[in-house]
């Protein structure tokens, strides 16, 4: 009885492993596509309103180069945003750590009170609210 399921167990593992495997394996394949996509899109992305100016071949090369030549700053800018966005995440959540250490057990149960409270109202439906009525105009009868 013990070894029927413990075999069972086994395929079970196998399966799941040979699933997130092969799950990774199309990420990959995906994300490789994608950025392919991306070159290709850069190569005939011009900005926005350039389209109906009528540009020559050449106009757009240029362009295209100097679009190239910026697209790594502006990537690396990106990247050192995520990071600072993380850093102050990771302040923000020392801060709320320090202010509740702060706190008795009565406030922290009225602050908690108070969240559920906002949270609440700012999930319900809310009503329309019904258009004024207009004056009428004197002058139109």
């Amino acid at each position: 009885m013990f070894l029927p399921r413990m075999f069972g167990m086994v395929i079970l593992g196998l399966a799941l492993i040979v699933g997130v495997g092969t799950s990774q394996d199309a990420k990959k394949d995906e994300k490789k596509t994608e950025k392919a996509k991306d070159k290709e899109k850069a190569k005939d992305t011009l900005p926005p309103f350039f389209k109906g100016l009528e540009l020559s071949d050449d106009q757009k090369a240029k362009i295209a180069e100097v679009q190239k030549g910026v697209a790594p700053k502006v990537g690396e800018l990106q990247k050192k945003i995520g990071e600072l966005n993380k850093q102050i995440q990771e302040l923000k959540k020392q801060e709320q750590q320090g202010v509740f250490g702060v706190l008795t057990d009565d406030q922290k149960k009225a602050y908690e009170s108070a969240v559920a409270a906002a949270k609440k109202k700012k999930d319900a439906p809310k009503d329309k609210k019904k258009e004024p009525e207009k004056k009428k105009d004197p002058d139109n009868k």
